[in-house]
This record gives structure tokens, C-alpha cells and sequence, in this order.
């Protein structure tokens, strides 16, 4: 694996400033370059990473996995300090050259102290022999707010297992996602949010593009416990199906032990509308054209949710070049 190579070619075409470079789970200090408000500390296959107190990185951190195509797991804590703002990018990259099947197991921990932000994003674009089998939780203390996005395409089988615990006041979090699946392909998110005190607020929007026979599993819940008024919560998945053999089962749940609070769900699931792509047809624009046309617009407003100019350009680009080979095999 020339890891050189491979970090230096992700560095110029994402202009990124700091990065933290894992081959197979396993922290790779040499080919690293961070801020000094961060500090590493790392055994084997578990890492901790800390932000400093009041520490604001406005640059983009990017957590790369290069993998090849073996079986392995890994575990890393992200510990931010209070008042401080960090952005995290993490992404894999398979250079695996065989036709092997392999499976990765990952496990995200993250600490929000109080006054505290992290947008965190996550790139799963795999190749299509790994299993992926992802879980992440996160606690926040008082006014701590997350903004999560996860994007997943690719795997041969995603799985996006997030669990966030609100334990403060004014504690807010936003987990949303698109997926885009083909041929074979499966994704499965299951998000659970819990409100376990009073005036904390959550919103989860996921969107998903899918096709040939590929599959999507949406599941989403919201706890909000006895004392946990003035909550306010949402939850929305969006689908859309390019073909009649795709699938997707979307299932939003609210768990509710309060009456002060505000709390709505919902599900779409259609496919593209004929009357919008003949009305592009009737201005000219060539069906595949305007196919194109009608699923960047249907995904554009789950990217819109990344805060971060750079990673919703990175993130942008990536969509561009899936929905590009997905729409050429239609």
C-alpha cells in the first residue's frame, strides 16, 4: 500500500489541512499532521482523540482509513473540550486490489462537554466487497450541539448504527444521512436519540437514492423521558426508487413519556415524477438529462445540511460521480 501516494492525492484534491491517517485500524502517526490543539493517544486498534478547552479548529479534520481487503476492527474516542468547535471528516478508502470479501467493524465514541460543537461527517464509499458495520455514539452535556451527516455508497453492506444521549439542558443534535444504492447493494441506518432532560432539541432527515434490486432500511427513534419537557423533536426519510425491483423499509419511531413537548416523524417513498421530467423535456433537455437533473435536485437539500463549505463541496462531488454512473445504467 504507498500510503504516500494516497494521502498526498486526497490532500490536493480536498486542499485539506490536517489529517489523521489509519491503515487497517491502526493509527499511523508518521503520515499524520493535526493542529496543536489536538492531542493522540493510541494502542493497537483503539485511539483517543482530545480537543483542547475553548479550542476552535475551523479547518476540517479528516480521519482517513485506508484499507485493504482483510478483515479488521477498530475503535476511536473523540473527546472535545468545553467551548471549544471542531469539524471531522472521516472517510475510508479501500486499496485492496483482490475480488476478496472482507468485513470492518468500527466504533466512534464522542464527548461533547459543555458549550461545545462538532459537525462530524462520514464518507462510506467502499468497495463493493466489504461488509461495513458501523456504530457511533455520542453524549452531550449542556448546550452542546452536534451536527451529524453520514453518506454511504458503494458497500456491498452498510450498516449505520448511531445512538446519541442528550443529558443537558439546551443540548441539541442533527443526524442526517443520504444513501445511494445499487445493483445488489445494502444500507441500514438505525438512529436513536434520547432527550433524558428538558429543553434539549434533535432532528434527523435522511434521503435515499436506489435502484436495480439495491435495498435501504431506515430506522429512527426518539426517546424523550418523563422529565424531559419542552423537547423538541423531528425525524423524516425521504426515498426515492428508480426502479420497481429497489426496496426500502422506513420506520420512524417516537417513544414519548412527556406531554410538553413537541415531537413529529415522517416517511416518503416514490419514484421519479413524470410530469417534472417531461416538463424539462418540453425545454429541450435530453430524459437523461433531465433524470440527472431531477435527482441532484432531490439530494441537494440533505447536502445543504453540512455546515461546512468545504466538506459539502467534497461531499457534493462525490454525489456528482455516483449518481453519474448510477443514471449511465439506466
Amino acid at each position: 500500500m504507498e500510503i504516500n501516494s494516497i494521502v498526498n492525492k486526497y490532500v490536493n484534491e480536498t486542499n485539506s489541512k490536517f489529517y489523521l491517517v489509519f491503515v487497517n485500524g491502526i493509527l499511523a502517526n508518521d503520515y499524520c499532521r493535526y493542529p496543536q490543539q489536538l492531542s493522540l493517544s493510541s494502542k493497537q486498534d483503539k485511539t483517543v482523540i482530545d480537543i483542547d478547552d475553548n479550542a476552535d479548529l475551523s479547518d476540517p479534520i479528516s480521519i482517513l482509513h485506508l484499507l485493504d481487503d482483510s478483515t479488521k476492527d477498530w475503535k476511536i474516542t473523540l473527546n472535545l473540550g468545553s467551548s471549544s468547535r471542531a469539524t471531522i471528516l472521516e472517510k475510508t478508502i479501500s486499496c485492496g486490489e483482490s475480488a476478496n470479501e472482507y468485513q470492518v467493524k468500527c466504533f466512534l465514541k464522542l464527548n461533547l462537554t459543555a458549550n461545545s460543537k462538532l459537525e462530524y461527517v462520514k464518507a462510506l464509499g467502499d468497495s463493493q466487497n466489504v461488509t461495513h458495520l458501523g456504530t457511533s455514539s455520542a453524549d452531550l452535556a449542556d448546550n452542546a450541539t452536534l451536527n451529524a451527516f453520514i453518506f454511504t455508497s458503494g458497500c456491498k453492506l452498510a450498516q449505520n448504527n448511531v445512538s446519541v444521549n442528550l443529558h443537558k439542558e439546551n443540548a441539541m443534535a442533527f443526524v442526517n444521512g443520504l444513501y445511494i444504492t445499487r445493483q445488489t447493494q445494502r444500507c441500514e441506518n438505525f438512529c436513536e436519540i434520547k432527550h433524558l432532560t428538558a429543553n434539549t432539541g434533535s432532528n434527523q432527515i435522511f434521503k435515499g437514492v436506489l435502484t436495480d434490486s439495491s435495498y435501504g432500511d431506515f430506522n429512527g427513534k426518539i426517546f424523550i423521558a418523563p422529565k424531559a419537557h419542552s423537547s423538541n423533536s423531528s425525524q423524516m426519510c425521504n426515498n426515492l426508487l428508480l426502479s420497481n425491483q429497489a426496496k426500502v423499509n422506513a420506520k420512524p419511531e417516537l417513544e414519548i413519556y412527556c406531554d410538553d413537548v413537541k415531537a413529529t416523524h415522517g416517511v416518503a417513498i416514490g419514484q421519479m415524477s413524470e410530469e417534472e421530467l417531461f416538463y424539462l423535456q418540453t425545454r429541450g433537455i435530453q430524459k437523461d438529462t433531465a433524470k440527472k437533473i431531477l435527482c441532484s435536485g432531490f439530494v441537494q437539500d440533505a447536502l445543504e445540511l453540512i455546515e461546512s463549505e468545504q466538506l459539502k463541496a467534497h461531499l457534493s462531488s462525490l454525489v456528482e460521480v455516483t449518481l453519474g454512473q448510477m443514471m449511465d445504467q439506466l
